[in-house]
C-alpha cells in the first residue's frame, strides 16, 4: 500500500548533501593541521611578528642550562676498601712492631754482661742506652709504618707493658672506627684533630702522645675515592632534571624587524615554518584519503541500513548542516584548547532532528574527523592525544544519544549533555592513569571535556527552537510541549468544543497505542490526533458531539449546505495549526485524517431529499488528500472507528469488533489506505490494538446508590 518515491532523484540531492559535509571536514583539518610558511634565512629581518603554532623545545637554551646544571654537580666519592684496610693494617702493624721492639730489646737485656744494671723491674732510658746501641735500635726500627725517633724507640722500651697497652688502646681502635666509617678529604683535617684532642686528654706521657700523633698523622688518610660512574649519572640526572625550555603555543619566536638568529633558524625549522617553495602535497594527500575512509564508510551505512534516510532530503539537509557547522566551530575552538570539542552539537541536532542511529554515524564521523586535528600543545598530528579525544567523543555521542532515545524533553537533553561529559571525561581519566599523568594535568584535561559537553547540551537547548522552525521538525520536545492541556488551542478546544476535545482524547489514546504496537511514532500520532479536530472550534456547535440533546442545527440546513460545514473544519484545521505555528507533521494529519472519504449521512439524507436520486459526490467528499504516512494513517483509523464506536447505543465487546473491523475494511475498499506505507499485518495489528483500548476506555463501571438509598 505504500506509494512509490523517486529516490533517484533525492538521491542525487542527499549525494550533494554529503559531498557538502565532506568538504567542510577536508577543509577543516588542512586549515587546522597547515602551519603558516615564512621566507626566512639567518640574518634576515621579519617583516612582520612570527608566531610558534605549538609549543616547541628550545634545544640550544635547554642543552645551555643542562651543561650548567651537570657543572655544578660535586664529585661522587665512594668507600674504598682497600685503601681501608691497609691503613687500619699499617696501624695494627706498628703496634706489632712495637711489641716486638720490646721483645728483641728483653733479649738483647738478657745477654748483656755489664753490672751497672738494676737485676730486675723496667730500665731507665741511660740504662737501656748500655744495652742497645743506637745503631741496634735503629735497625730494630726500621720495620715501623710510621717513623720513630731514637729518644722515642728508648722511651717505648722504658715505659711498663701497661703503659703501652693503654697507649695502644688510645689510639688503634679509634682509629680503625674512624678508618671503617671513612673519610672525606675535606674532613680528614676535623677527624684528625678530634682523634688528636682525645689523645691529648688521656694520662699518657707526652712522649707517647706524640708517637700516638704520628700514628694518626700517618695512618688516617682519605678513603674516599671519585665514583666517575655515580659521577657521571648523577651530573646526568641532574641535566635531565633542567625542563625543557619551551617556546609555547603562541609566543613570538621572531619580533617584526629583527634579524633572525641561527637559533631562532633551527626553531623554525623544526617547526617546518620556513618556506621552501612546495606545498605539503603529502599532509593534503593524506588527509584526502582519511576523509574519503571516514565518509565511505558512513555512506554505505546509510545506504544499507538507513536508505529512508538518505531518501529524505530535509534529512540529509539537517545532516550536513549539523556536520558542516560543528566542523567549523571545531576549527575556531582548537585555537583555544584541543580538549574543546563541539562534536556533540552536530550528534544531538540529529538525534533530535532525524533519528539516533543516523546520529551514532555521524558521531562517528565527526568523532574521526575532529579527533584526526585535535593535537596538543606538542602539535603532534594523530598522536596520543588525538586518539583519546577520538575514543572520549565515541563514548561521550553514543551516551548522549542513548539518553535522549524516545525521552526529548528539554531537560533530558541537558541532562543527557552532562552525563556524555561525565563519561568522556572518566573515559580521559582512565587513561591518563595508566600513563601515569600528573594529577594537575589529569583534573584539568577532565574539566575541559565535561565542560564542553555540558555547554554543547546548553548550547542546543536554546537553539533547537531555531532548528524546528527552520527545518520544521516536529521533534520529540516540541510534541512533548504541544501534549500540554495548557497550550491554547487544547484549553480552548475544552472550553467551547468539550464534546471534541473528549473525542480527540479518546482518539489520541486509540492512535498512540497502535503506533506503539507497529512501531511508529507513538508521540507524533498522539499530538496529531490531539489536533486533528481544531478546525471544528470555527462552528463547534455543528457537530454532533458538542451539541446538546435533540438539538441538532442541521435539522433545519440543507444536506449539501451542511456537508460544506462539515467538510471545512479539515482546511480550518489547518489554518489555525498554520496560524500557531504548529508543526507540519501535526498540520499533515490534520489535513489527512478523513483523506477523500465521503460524508455519507448527508449524501443519502440528499439522496432521500431528492427523491432517491444519486447528488454528485464530489459535493460530498472531502478535498483533502490520503493519509501518506503511518502516523496520519492511524489517526485517519482512530478518529473514524471513535466515532462509529461511539455512535454505539450500547457497545458489547461483540459489536465494537464488527463495527471497528467494519470500518477498517470500508476504509481499505474505499482505497482510503492506497497512500499510507501500512501493509495488511500493520493493519491487522492496529485493529486488535484499538479492540484493547476500546476495551479499557469502555469497561463497566459500578453504578453508585444515590444518597439516602444506602
Amino acid at each position: 500500500m505504500s506509494k512509490r518515491v523517486d529516490t533517484e532523484r533525492i538521491n542525487l540531492v542527499s549525494m550533494l548533501m554529503i559531498v557538502l559535509a565532506f568538504a567542510a571536514c577536508y577543509i577543516s583539518a588542512v586549515v587546522v593541521l597547515t602551519p603558516k610558511l615564512y621566507d626566512v634565512s639567518i640574518g634576515s629581518k621579519a617583516s612582520h611578528n612570527i608566531i610558534a603554532p605549538r609549543t616547541v623545545v628550545n634545544a640550544a637554551a635547554t642543552q645551555a642550562l643542562r651543561d650548567a646544571a651537570a657543572k655544578e654537580v660535586q664529585i661522587v666519592y665512594k668507600l674504598d676498601e682497600s685503601l681501608v684496610n691497609k691503613y687500619s693494617e699499617n696501624a695494627a702493624v706498628f703496634f706489632q712492631n712495637v711489641n716486638s721492639l720490646r721483645q728483641e730489646a728483653q733479649a738483647l737485656r738478657s745477654a748483656y754482661s755489664g753490672s751497672r744494671l738494676r737485676p730486675t723491674g723496667e730500665l731507665s732510658v741511660s740504662e737501656w742506652q748500655l744495652v742497645v746501641s743506637a745503631a741496634e735500635l735503629q735497625e730494630m726500627m726500621q720495620r715501623f709504618t710510621v717513623p720513630v725517633s731514637a729518644d722515642e724507640g728508648w722511651w717505648l722500651l722504658h715505659v711498663e707493658e701497661n703503659e703501652i697497652l693503654r697507649f695502644q688502646e688510645a689510639v688503634l681502635p679509634k682509629l680503625l672506627n674512624v678508618l671503617q666509617s671513612g673519610v672525606e678529604e675535606r674532613m680528614l683535617s676535623a677527624k684528625k684533630a678530634a682523634l688528636i684532642h682525645e689523645l691529648n686528654s688521656t694520662e699518657l706521657s707526652e712522649i707517647l702522645k706524640n708517637i700516638g700523633q704520628k700514628v694518626l698523622q700517618e695512618c688516617l688518610l682519605p678513603t674516599f675515592v671519585e665514583d666517575r660512574e655515580a659521577t657521571a649519572h648523577a651530573r646526568a640526572s641532574a641535566a635531565a632534571a633542567v625542563a625543557p625550555v619551551e617556546i609555547r603555543r603562541g609566543d613570538i619566536i621572531v619580533r617584526e624587524g629583527d634579524a633572525v638568529t641561527k637559533e631562532q633558524y633551527a626553531i623554525l625549522n623544526s617547526l617546518s615554518l620556513v618556506a621552501d617553495g612546495k606545498a605539503n602535497y603529502r599532509l593534503q594527500i593524506g588527509i584526502l584519503i582519511f576523509i574519503i575512509i571516514a565518509f565511505s564508510a558512513f555512506l554505505a551505512y546509510m545506504a544499507i541500513y538507513r536508505r529512508h534516510v538518505l531518501a529524505n532530503n530535509k534529512n540529509m539537509l539537517i545532516v550536513a548542516v549539523s556536520i558542516i557547522l560543528t566542523m567549523a566551530l571545531s576549527v575556531l575552538l582548537n585555537s583555544v584548547d584541543y580538549r574543546i570539542s563541539p562534536a556533540l552539537i552536530g550528534v544531538m541536532m540529529v538525534a533530535l532532528l532525524v533519528e539516533e542511529r543516523t546520529a551514532m554515524a555521524v558521531n562517528i564521523v565527526l568523532s574521526f574527523c575532529i579527533g584526526l586535528f585535535s593535537k596538543d600543545s606538542s602539535g603532534s598530528i594523530l598522536g596520543f592525544d588525538s586518539m583519546v579525544m577520538t575514543a572520549t567523543m565515541l563514548l561521550g555521542g553514543q551516551v548522549a544519544i542513548y539518553l535522549l532515545h524516545r525521552h526529548h524533553r528539554r531537560g533530558t537533553i541537558i541532562a543527557a549533555g552532562l552525563f556524555s561529559g561525565i563519561a568522556a571525561a572518566c573515559m580521559h581519566i582512565a587513561i591518563y592513569l595508566i600513563i601515569h599523568i600528573k594529577l594537575s594535568e589529569l583534573l584539568i584535561a577532565a574539566a575541559w571535556v565535561l565542560g564542553s559537553n555540558a555547554v554543547c547540551a546548553v548550547l542546543v537547548v536554546g537553539s533547537l527552537s531555531l532548528w524546528e522552525n527552520l527545518f520544521d521538525i516536529a521533534t520529540s520536545a516540541r510534541l512533548n510541549e504541544l501534549s500540554n492541556a495548557n497550550h491554547p488551542l487544547l484549553r480552548q478546544l475544552m472550553t467551547e468544543a468539550p464534546g471534541t476535545y473528549r473525542h480527540s482524547m479518546w482518539t489520541a489514546a486509540l492512535a498512540e497505542s497502535a503506533a506503539e504496537a507497529i512501531d511508529a511514532d507513538s508521540q507524533l500520532a498522539r499530538v496529531g490526533a490531539y489536533y486533528h479536530d481544531v478546525g471544528k472550534l470555527r462552528r463547534p456547535l455543528y457537530f454532533k458531539e458538542n451539541q446538546k440533546p435533540n438539538e441538532n442545527i442541521h435539522d433545519t440546513m440543507p444536506p449539501q449546505e451542511s456537508a460544506s460545514v462539515i467538510i471545512s473544519h479539515q482546511k480550518d484545521g489547518v489554518a489555525l495549526l498554520n496560524k500557531h505555528k504548529l508543526p507540519s507533521a501535526v498540520a499533515q494529519i490534520a489535513f489527512e485524517h478523513h483523506g477523500t472519504t465521503l460524508a455519507a449521512y448527508f449524501y443519502h439524507k440528499a439522496m432521500e431529499a431528492d427523491g432517491g436520486k444519486a447528488p454528485l459526490q464530489k459535493n460530498f467528499r472531502y478535498p483533502g488528500v490520503r493519509p501518506s504516512t503511518k502516523e496520519s494513517a492511524i489517526v485517519f483509523l482512530a478518529d473514524s472507528c471513535e466515532a462509529a464506536v461511539r455512535a454505539l447505543d450500547n457497545p458489547t465487546r461483540e459489536t465494537v469488533e464488527s463495527t471497528v473491523a467494519s470500518v477498517i475494511r470500508n476504509k481499505i475498499d474505499d482505497g482510503q489506505l492506497s497512500a499510507s506505507p501500512l501493509n495488511f499485518r500493520e493493519i491487522s495489528t492496529i485493529q486488535q490494538s484499538f479492540l484493547r483500548t476500546f476495551n479499557g476506555l469502555l469497561h463497566d463501571r459500578i453504578p453508585y446508590p444515590k444518597i439516602g438509598e444506602a
